[in-house]
């Protein structure tokens, strides 16, 4: 019997662990801690979201897994992850996956590569989150593409697209979140975006970002 050819995969890159002193159990007392512990997150992080490694397209997934899940209890739905993974690999590809399906749908798409393009966020939304074309939906692209063109603070250009999103179009959360995602990954040179933020803000400081004054308000 003739021998197959065996394709055997690139070994993952290792990284070093992350530092437990940055291990932040509940929420931090003062901005500036919070900003010591998110950059001592991303810092850990910026080698896994750099590599180019096939495993890392499954990390995304699992994190987006896991943002879906906590996007729909947010949304009052009962969907946890096992649900959600079940109405999406548990389907043909025609079928609506129904809305915590859909979630998921728009979370995956947001740890690859083709997210990462500003010229197709417009179609992308109308789809994702059932938006039409308007005037606010058009002023807060405008603003994530120019917040993904810059340089500097990362955080707080993530903050300042989420905040935006919710004051423009406080009805779609779920869309402040993505952007604040996809706004990190351009100012941090990532090659894709990964699924992060929607796993560690509440709902109630996502819309009291968007007020005037924001959070400390």
């Amino acid at each position: 019997m003739p021998s197959r050819a065996r394709i055997i995969p690139e070994p993952p890159p290792t990284f070093p662990p992350f530092p437990g002193w940055a291990r932040q159990i509940g929420p931090a007392e003062v901005v500036d801690d919070a900003m010591l512990f998110a950059g001592a997150a991303l810092a850990a992080i910026h080698p896994i979201a750099r590599s180019e490694h096939p495993l890392g397209l499954l990390w995304r997934h699992r994190l987006s897994l896991a943002n879906a899940a906590v996007l729909a209890r947010h949304g009052g739905r009962a969907e946890d992850e096992a649900a959600l993974r079940d109405a999406w690999y548990l389907r043909r590809e025609i079928d609506d996956p129904g809305p915590g399906g859909r979630i998921l749908k728009a979370w995956r798409h947001l740890g690859e590569r083709a997210a990462m393009a500003p010229d197709y966020w417009m179609t992308s939304f109308s789809i994702m989150f059932e938006l039409g074309f308007n005037d606010a939906l058009e002023d807060v692209v405008t603003a994530a593409a120019k917040l993904a063109a810059g340089n500097g603070n990362a955080v707080a250009a993530a903050a300042e697209i989420a905040a935006a999103s919710v004051r423009f179009i406080p009805h779609k959360e779920p869309l402040a979140l993505w952007l604040a995602d996809v706004v990190l990954a351009h100012r941090l040179r990532w090659p894709m975006a990964v699924p992060l933020i929607a796993g560690q803000i509440s709902r109630a400081d996502l819309r009291a970002a968007g007020r005037p004054g924001g959070i400390d308000d």
